[in-house]
């Protein structure tokens, strides 16, 4: 996972491997950063087979 900060906008970009951990990280940013506006550009993989 990456993130940009462009004048108060953070953007995020990476996998993730589900939806609530993208929406975990958004939050994160959001509030540790200070962030005025959060561009949630992380893809949710699926985890990879083990047999």
């Amino acid at each position: 996972m990456n993130n940009a900060n462009d004048d108060r906008v953070l953007t995020l970009r990476g996998q993730v491997l589900s939806f609530y951990l993208k929406q975990v990280a958004q939050e994160l940013i959001r509030r540790l950063d200070g962030a005025e506006e959060v561009n949630n550009h992380l893809e949710v993989v699926a985890p990879p087979c083990t047999p």
